[in-house]
């Protein structure tokens, strides 16, 4: 059927010749004398390969990278046929895997509907690829979390960070992820400079996984909420028995009291205390008393800050360090009379 001899019909001729016996035959006849074509455009399409994930690797594991040595191909064919492909696949099983998979897959045409293409006239320029895919070991690991910055004036930190996630499974090779215990969140992602209120904020932990590190859940994508409470401070006046300042690394063969003659120290039912001022917030002073509070004055540590060795006979300004309640500090820096003599 030789196509020059197309008609505006669309057919064509059917000629039949032999090249046997040729003077023995008075005729050769068919019983189609024409032949009918469908005739139509000719396209050219170029679409990526996807590489379908057949199966689930052991227990404990997930699929990572998957790479292949080829992400196009080009599909020539009636027009027809290629409007009705939808996309490229080839397919690998990872069932039960527990190490990386290296294969050549065929590579299907399917329509929308998953079905495979196929056309004698269609025609490709690559029949397969070659597939690479990791397989990482997965574990879980705590999520640790801290904040930076200071709140506005009169407002303070309360509690502990609270989040919506404290855990994440991660993946990758064994030899990387066994020396991992938990994932420690910089304290700059979390900033609380000049806040007034309680702060919520989302932070992506995907950002500080380590090298060759990655979330093992597909559908988890690294946002957690993080919440600071902040509360608004108030100060409040707190007597704290003069005893209850203790006097450490006092040198040898010296002793120590405390002058009640201080500004900060007053009398008060033939007691002595000092005026302590505390900052909090709301509620830090229920059931707080001035015996709740002690106090240590560091002869050595005042020595050292003077750079003597000996400290003589006679009165010092010395300062203290609280020992506070939860939820109760102070900004200010106490200083009481100290007089230094001789043991008797």
């Amino acid at each position: 059927a030789d196509i020059q001899d197309l008609t505006l019909m669309d057919t064509v001729a059917i000629k039949v010749t032999t090249t046997k016996n040729v003077n023995k035959l008075d005729a050769i006849k068919s019983d189609i004398n024409a032949l009918e074509l469908s005739i139509e455009n000719l396209k050219d399409i170029h679409l990526p390969v996807n590489v379908n994930i057949e199966g689930s690797p052991a227990g404990g594991y997930v699929v990572g990278d998957v790479v292949t040595n080829q992400n196009t191909i080009k599909v020539s064919g009636p027009e027809s046929i290629i409007d009705q492909i939808e996309k490229a696949q080839c397919d690998i099983s990872v069932e039960g895997r527990t190490t990386d998979i290296s294969t050549s897959a065929d590579i299907k045409l399917l329509d929308e509907y998953g079905d495979i293409v196929a056309h004698q006239n269609l025609s490709t320029n690559i029949k397969n690829i070659n597939v690479t895919a990791s397989v990482l070991a997965t574990k879980a690991v705590d999520l640790v979390y801290s904040y930076s910055g200071v709140p506005s004036d009169g407002y303070v930190v309360t509690g502990d960070l609270e989040c919506d996630k404290k855990a994440v499974y991660i993946a990758g090779k064994p030899s990387v992820i066994d020396n991992i215990s938990v994932i420690a969140i910089p304290a700059t992602a979390i900033n609380v400079d000049g806040k007034n209120d309680t702060y919520t904020t989302s932070v992506n932990v995907g950002r500080y996984l380590p090298e060759g590190v990655r979330l093992a859940d597909s559908s988890f994508d690294g946002n957690v909420a993080v919440t600071v409470n902040i509360e608004k401070t108030v100060e409040q006046i707190i007597n704290v028995p003069v005893e209850n300042l203790k006097f450490i690394n006092l040198p040898a063969g010296k002793t120590a009291e405390i002058n009640i003659g201080g500004a900060d120290i007053k009398e008060e039912g033939g007691k002595h205390y000092l005026m302590f001022k505390g900052i909090g917030v709301s509620g830090a002073f229920d059931d707080i008393e001035g015996n709740d509070i002690t106090g240590y004055v560091n002869v050595q540590a005042y020595m050292d800050e003077l750079g003597v060795s000996e400290l003589g006979d006679g009165n010092y300004s010395m300062g203290i360090l609280f020992i506070l309640p939860d939820g109760i500090q102070t900004y200010d820096d106490y200083q009481v009379g100290v007089t230094i003599s001789d043991k008797k």
